[in-house]
């Protein structure tokens, strides 16, 4: 009896679901103004898009405080340069991190700091007064070519900034050796990652609070949602990475102070999404189970077949993250008893 009860709640939700999806799919199709809104009032989670423009901006002159309180250093110019140029930085990575060469007839090591690093005891923090990049290297090379000479001085003086403000990891044996100094400066990587992580808040990479990620369609209410929330039957509708095309499409708008364009990108790749999700059938419906322990699919879309064949390969905790994304006690229910069939 209880077999088929449990059989009877999946089979049925899983039809009734899929043409909620459906016929959501359908009304976007004919009511796309109704979905454009929606992403206008919503998409940036309740932030407007004056609000956006600012996080955007005050984040950035915040990391620009952040560096010349810590190194002495405007990066002003450089961040103006990263703004006008986007991609810049991702193009020349290799040769900011490869191609820098510090001139030793410049070098002028100081004092020898404490270095509170037990595992690497061999190493000690030296102090640097002064060194020079090799300008004339950089012209040999012709990356000014791709970067103009004053913003590379701009770099390489925000570098050379950090060394005299950090100084330097180095052995034991090289502290008096200028060359392994040098070399030391050169492929050493901390005041490269600084420069990225600049590069990265300008860019937006971790700035979800500007790009959202993701839009589900809840089947609890029936409609679009963008905050993932508990307990709503959520199914991931689509996507936004800030790695894909849409957030260059992005930053454009945000630049020219007009978003319709984005807007109407997101509207089709919502519009895409659920076309993609309601052309399976509700017989070939596979998701694997993973995504319903993300919250990306509720467990109302998973067969009885489908969960037992694979959740015993999940642990408790992965067991009450499906949970959360399930608003029917009785589907709860269902997934507790498939779970402890699984391991008789």
């Amino acid at each position: 009896m209880t077999e088929i009860l449990t059989k009877e709640i999946g089979t049925n939700q899983i039809a009734e679901s899929f043409n909620k999806v459906k016929n959501y799919c359908a009304f976007s199709l004919k009511n796309k103004e109704s979905i454009l809104k929606a992403v206008e009032a919503e998409f940036f989670d309740g932030y407007s898009f004056q609000d956006v423009k600012e996080y955007y901006k005050n984040k950035t002159d915040e990391k620009i405080k952040e560096i010349k309180e810590e190194y002495g250093y405007d990066c002003t110019k450089i961040r103006d340069y990263i703004i006008d140029n986007p991609g810049v930085i991702e193009k020349n990575g290799p040769f900011l991190s490869y191609g820098l060469s510090v001139d030793p007839n410049t070098l002028i090591p100081g004092s020898l700091k404490s270095y509170g690093n037990s595992y690497q005891s061999d190493y000690r923090m030296l102090e640097i007064v002064n060194f020079e990049y090799d300008i004339d290297a950089l012209i040999d090379s012709e990356i000014e070519r791709l970067i103009p000479l004053e913003v590379l001085k701009d770099i390489l003086g925000f570098f050379k900034a950090y060394f005299l403000s950090a100084g330097i990891q180095i052995h034991k044996d090289d502290i008096d050796n200028i060359e392994k100094i040098a070399e030391r400066i050169n492929s050493s990587f901390s005041a490269k990652t600084r420069l990225y992580n600049l590069n990265n808040l300008i860019s937006g990479a971790f700035s979800e609070k500007v790009y959202k990620q993701k839009v589900y369609f809840s089947l609890l209410k029936n409609k679009l949602v963008f905050s993932k929330t508990n307990c709503e039957d959520l199914l991931l509708i689509t996507e936004f990475k800030t790695s894909a095309s849409g957030f260059s499409l992005f930053k454009d708008c945000v630049k020219k102070d007009d978003m319709k364009d984005f807007y109407d990108y997101v509207v089709k790749r919502i519009i895409s999404g659920l076309k993609r999700q309601t052309s399976k059938t509700i017989s070939y419906n596979r998701y694997p189970l993973s995504s319903a322990v993300k919250g990306y699919v509720p467990i109302c879309l998973y067969t009885d077949e489908e969960i037992i064949s694979k959740i015993s390969h999940y642990s408790i905790y992965d067991i009450k993250s499906i949970i959360r994304n399930t608003s029917d006690p009785d589907q709860v229910k269902r997934l507790i008893k498939l779970w402890q069939d699984s391991m008789v």
